[in-house]
């Protein structure tokens, strides 16, 4: 069924998640691949995760990609690239994945809850973690 199916992914995913904090990356890596076969955003952003603890960059992005893909309003998915990207020192990239996040948050109430790896993130705190700093607003934004 339908909802034995969510189960089995979901204790999946918790699985994964324990095994990453744990730092059993090719365990995590395993299980959030099974779970991503069952098409599952959050399985993907796992493995970007992943990924990007390995310093594979690339996949990480690749990763999430695959996870806006299947979710493309995934608000986390769309500023885990900003941050990759940074890495990456794609700047016009991360400024199209932080407008594309901005978004995904339109309507949400500051207090709610997003869909991540880890549903430590409100749609509030993600918007101010996204608010762009002086130092990036460059002369324009000296008045």
């Amino acid at each position: 069924t339908p909802a034995a199916r969510a189960a089995k992914d979901a204790g999946l995913l918790s699985r994964a998640l324990e095994a990453a904090h744990a730092g059993h990356f090719e365990e995590a890596e395993a299980l959030a691949r099974e779970a991503a076969r069952a098409l599952s955003p959050e399985a993907y952003l796992l493995l970007a995760m992943v990924a990007e603890s390995r310093n594979d960059l690339d996949a990480a992005v690749e990763a999430v990609r695959k996870a806006l893909y299947l979710e493309p309003q995934l608000a986390l998915g769309h500023a885990t690239l900003v941050a990759l990207y940074s890495r990456l020192d794609r700047r016009e990239d991360a400024e199209r994945a932080r407008q594309n996040a901005l978004r995904a948050l339109d309507g949400l109430d500051d207090e709610h809850p997003l869909r991540g790896v880890e549903t430590t993130m409100t749609a509030g705190g993600l918007r101010q973690a996204l608010a762009p700093r002086p130092s990036q607003m460059g002369w324009q934004g000296a008045r």
